[in-house]
């Protein structure tokens, strides 16, 4: 009789379990921001010497890299392989990260680039010494190259994959 309740209380300790996992995941998939193409982070990150790179002016994509790398690597699909190189944006996810942009009160001022020169098909761009801190925000790549060829008619630099790739965003807290 014993071995039958022991069997009985293991049988409904594996089902509170699997009652359990389950419950915790329709709970993260309710809840999670992956549900989303884009969320934006309150996390910072800085540059000592940031360069905006557009590496095909009649393709889609805007990249931040630090000079030093682009320097060296003048690959930008490289660079991004490897995280050294990021999608850059400042306007395109404006207004789906609205709530999130009000709640890190996130500032939105015009800006200048310092330097540009263009070599053949790609655009270099220095930004202003004010500006060597960037907002973290992620967006699917199918999503980004999706409203940027809308918005650009061109077709993406970077192929789609539903991956969530990093994007920065200028910050312009002091």
């Amino acid at each position: 009789m014993k071995i039958l309740k022991k069997e009985k209380l293991i049988q409904h300790q594996h089902l509170n379990s699997l009652l359990l996992m389950i419950s915790i995941l329709f709970s993260n998939l309710f809840f999670a921001q992956k549900l989303s193409n884009y969320y934006l982070t309150t996390d910072i990150v800085t540059f000592k010497n940031p360069v905006i790179v557009v590496p095909d002016n009649n393709k889609i994509g805007v990249f931040i890299v630090e000079s030093e790398n682009f320097e060296k690597e003048r690959n930008i699909k490289k660079l991004f392989t490897q995280k050294k190189a990021f999608l850059f944006d400042t306007e395109s996810f404006g207004i789906e990260s609205y709530n999130d942009r009000k709640k890190i009160n996130y500032k939105d001022f015009d800006y200048e680039y310092s330097y540009r020169k263009e070599e053949e098909k790609t655009i270099i761009l220095k930004l202003d010494d004010k500006i060597r801190s960037f907002f973290i925000g992620f967006v699917k790549l199918q999503y980004y190259n999706h409203i940027n060829a809308s918005a650009h008619s061109r077709t993406p630099y970077i192929k789609n994959t539903d991956n969530y790739e990093m994007v920065l965003i200028p910050s312009f807290i002091e």
